[in-house]
């Protein structure tokens, strides 16, 4: 009996082990799956989020260089924006003033020019809605939260320029959205996790 269950023993151990050692490697493989699944999901979106990023920051940029040019036309004396009607012959903001322009103020030629450059940044603004959409959606929540507030930032100048603010209040816009145009792409280079090689030249991810 003794050798008889010494068996028994011997071969219920090893039942035992073969079992421990697949339910190990069960989980072990369960584990290297979630990894992969994971590893996967945080990098199947990187070439979309890539291109979306890019293509906001371009467009951001080129808002903000008009944004400049356009600010060369303001000629209000320095104040308080609730003074505008005092400059504007009585009104509230540039598309209400006279064709003619305001004497000593702004020309009926560069009050026109100023308005068809106002006309093609707020339409890009427009346009960029959709861009911040889609990374509000793909991307981290720090992402997302730059490129909310460099929209609100550009947003933000260009309302200046459309009440023909003084330089002393618009300037300062602008410089605020440069500001949000760098925090962003910062935040969308960390989302990213792109690389600067030694060149300088930056790799997009795979």
């Amino acid at each position: 009996m003794g050798d008889d269950l010494a068996q028994i023993l011997v071969a219920a151990l090893g039942i035992v082990g073969t079992l421990a050692a697949s339910l190990l490697a069960q989980v072990l493989s369960q584990k290297a799956e979630r990894e992969r699944r994971k590893a996967e999901d945080e990098t199947r979106w990187l070439p979309n989020r890539f291109e979306v990023a890019t293509e906001l920051l371009s467009k951001s940029g080129a808002v903000h260089r008009k944004l400049y040019s356009a600010a060369a036309f303001l000629n209000a004396p320095s104040g308080p924006i609730e003074d505008r009607p005092l400059w504007l012959a009585g009104h509230m903001n540039l598309l209400a003033a006279p064709e003619a322009g305001v004497s000593g103020i702004i020309t009926a030629e560069d009050r026109e020019i100023l308005l068809e450059m106002q006309q093609e940044i707020v339409e890009e603004l427009d346009a960029m809605e959709d861009l911040v959409s889609r990374i509000t959606l793909l991307s981290t929540e720090g992402e997302a939260t730059a490129a909310r507030g460099m929209h609100e930032a550009l947003w933000n100048a260009e309302g200046y320029l459309e009440m023909y603010a003084p330089g002393n209040l618009a300037y300062p816009a602008i410089h605020s959205a440069e500001k949000a145009i760098a925090e962003f792409t910062a935040a969308t280079r960390r989302g990213l996790r792109v690389s600067t090689p030694t060149d300088g030249t930056v790799q997009e991810p795979s």
